[in-house]
């Protein structure tokens, strides 16, 4: 039986079938909240360059028992996994345990591809899997993406603050991460057709919609423009990007060019 991990410092929240993480202390902006091994990995045989249009037919293909790979990734899992694996969010309770097992990868799997490795793999963890969604999230997570025959820990993820979070207060991240850059009404799309719901936060409602898509309008020209960014944008793109949620990589690079630019007047 596989060993029972030590309590993270999140907990679920009961609410929506259990779904959702709690943080049980404060977290600084940049913190790490837990890293995690993931329950169950999976190699989808697609290419992950073309992961976003063969999705949906990848889906379908698994509802064989005979040929699926999600069934076989789940029905070789340990007892205990798998127990932890049906307490996942998904909309087929009451179907077939194939449809659920399934839907479950779907709703919950990270889609994901390693250095040098071509194709998909579907990731799912037995703690991040539960953050609610938000488009102004205030954490991120990062995957190991050196391959599995390269590392002891292939698809290890960290779960990371982008915003403080206070005790008690809920840790949300960006189902949609492709579409940071996009308007409301492009999130929510994305959003309902993956998984059927309308996103409430911050940066969705009616009242702030428009200010959101306007400071996302540039934070993607900033991002496109890169090292070119005088100190004044560079300044304003971290506020934004801050404000946000957001990590973008290139920051760091564009510290380390331009690091007394971004702490004083130039």
């Amino acid at each position: 039986m596989a060993a029972i991990p030590p309590p993270p410092p999140v907990t679920g929240v009961n609410v929506v079938k259990g779904e959702g993480l709690v943080a049980q202390q404060r977290f600084e902006r940049g913190a790490l909240i837990l890293t995690e091994d993931p329950l169950v990995m999976c190699d989808t045989g697609k290419k992950y360059s073309d992961w976003d249009k063969e999705a949906s037919a990848f889906y379908q293909e698994q509802l064989e028992y005979s040929t699926s790979m999600l069934w076989k990734a789940f029905n070789n899992l340990e007892l205990f996994d798998q127990g932890v694996f049906n307490t996942l969010y998904t909309t087929k309770r009451k179907a077939s345990k194939l449809e659920y097992v399934v839907d479950a990868f779907r709703h919950n799997g990270f889609h994901f591809g390693f250095r040098n490795v071509s194709n998909a793999h579907i990731i799912i963890y037995r703690f991040i899997c539960a953050a609610y969604h938000s488009c102004i999230p205030n954490a991120t997570v990062m995957i190991n993406d050196f391959a599995p025959d390269e590392t002891l820990h292939p698809g290890q993820a960290r779960l990371v603050a982008t915003r403080e979070i206070p005790a008690g207060s809920p840790i949300v991240i960006d189902y949609i991460p492709k579409l940071w850059k996009e308007d409301s009404a492009a999130r929510q799309q994305a959003l309902m057709a993956r998984w059927g719901f309308d996103c409430n936060c911050e940066g969705c409602k009616p009242a702030k919609a428009v200010m959101d898509a306007s400071e996302r309008r540039i934070c993607r020209a900033y991002h496109e423009k890169g090292l070119r960014l005088s100190a004044a944008e560079l300044r304003l793109y971290i506020a934004f990007m801050s404000k946000l949620g957001k990590r973008d990589k290139d920051l760091s690079r564009l510290w380390v060019c331009k690091p007394n630019c971004v702490l004083t007047t130039c």
